[in-house]
Order: C-alpha cells, then structure tokens, then sequence
C-alpha cells in the first residue's frame, strides 16, 4: 500500500512543453563525463582516444573508472592531428564552442570507427548518426545536473544506474534571482563539488523536470545573436 502524503504547499508549476531531445534513442544521465563512460560501455571498450585540450574533470573520472587514455594534438581547426588509433578503441571528439560543421562531423564519424561525439558546448548541434552524441544540459540551462547520450540503444543499461538526487543542493538557482549571481556562488560550489564525487547516475527527477518547461527556441536564438556579435554575455558558444 502506498503511502498517503498530506500536502500544506504546492509543488513548483513547470510547464511541460518537452525536451529538445526526445525522439531518438536516449540515456539521460547525471553529468556528460559520466556520458562519456556510458557510451564507452555501450561501445565495449576500454581504451579512448581524446584531445589534450580537455576538460581535466573528464579525464579524472575516466581515469577512476579504469579507462586507458591515449591523447592527440589538435590542428588550428581545432581537429584531430595525425589520430591513428588502435582497433578496438574508441575516439572522442569534441566539438568545441560549437563550432565544428555537421557535415564535418559526420565525415570524421566514417573516417574512425566508435566515434563519440562531445557536444557539451554545442547543445543545439543534432546527433550525428551512426555514433554516440554527448551533450551537457547545466552548461546551458538552469538545471542542477543533467546529460542526454544519443545513439543506437543509447538507454541500454542505465536500468543499472541509481537515480541522482539533486534538490539538496539546487538553492543556487533560486538564490541567484533574489540576490544575484555572485551570492548564489559558493552555493552553487556546493552542488559542483557533489557532481565531482559522483559516480555515474541517472538523471534527476528535478533536473528531468525543469528541462521539460525551457523556452529553447528564444535561448538557441539569442545565444546565436551571441556569436554574431550583438552584445551580450557570452557562456558555452552554441
């Protein structure tokens, strides 16, 4: 028998106009380095091939989890230089600023085999077929955690995976609009601090919800106005 809640206050009213992602084949997780681990499993393989120009939080957790590092030196495209990776393995590609072409990308996917696409600062750029995409929904949304990896039976075992439980820590969002960015800083601290202890989770009930009620189109426009050059504040490109 379930339990009976008694309620004295009403919950947040999220609309529920839906995720930018929802008709393909999804894993939503907690952070995209964890994503990056998914689609590795997935692919079955153990040894990666990334940049040195990467995010060091990355290669920490991927290190922790056993995962063999090669690294490859980028050309001024900010593309793979001299990349001969070995079989088996997998090879990471980070589209960077959100400034690497689809059609560039999609090349590169046939060029090496187990590609895994890095899309955290390209969360507008549409998954490449035919490989795993990875995108960061907290570098560009109010949300206090959050990943989709996108591709062939991307959801396949993340039954496997506890749930992430982030409203302990989510107080940054609300605090940043009554008193601003920079109070809301050290709180915000807090939930990075937990992100970076965490192992890979399924996304949050909170996080799930908030991303189903972002006016994407007016966010993907004005970040848009951003490159072309209308003043704004730029955050994570595209």
């Amino acid at each position: 028998m379930s339990e009976i809640e008694i309620g004295s206050f009403l919950e947040l009213d999220i609309r529920t106009s839906g995720e930018y992602y929802s008709n393909h084949e999804i894993a939503r997780l907690n952070t995209a380095r964890a994503g990056i681990f998914h689609a590795m499993k997935l692919l079955e393989t153990d040894t990666l091939y990334l940049p040195y120009y990467m995010c060091p939080s990355v290669k920490s957790f991927l290190s922790k989890k056993g995962i063999k590092m090669h690294f490859y030196n980028l050309g001024s495209d900010l593309l793979p230089m001299n990349l001969e990776p070995q079989s088996g393995s997998a090879v990471l590609i980070c589209n960077y600023f959100g400034i690497i072409q689809t059609d560039k990308l999609a090349s590169i996917n046939q060029q090496y085999k187990n590609v895994i696409i890095d899309n955290s600062q390209a969360f507008f750029n549409q998954p490449i077929d035919g490989c795993y995409n990875v995108y960061s929904t907290r570098k560009f949304f109010g949300v206090p955690d959050g990943c989709y990896v996108i591709g062939n039976n991307a959801e396949q075992g993340t039954e496997d995976y506890s749930t992430d439980q982030s409203s302990e820590t989510s107080n940054f969002l609300f605090k940043r609009i009554e008193a601003g960015c920079n109070s809301a800083y050290p709180d915000r601290m807090k939930n990075e601090e937990r992100l970076d202890t965490a192992d890979v989770l399924n996304m949050s009930g909170l996080t799930k919800a908030l991303l189903q009620g972002i006016d994407y189109e007016t966010i993907k426009a004005k970040r848009k106005s951003n490159f072309f050059g209308i003043p704004h504040t730029i955050c994570c490109l595209l």
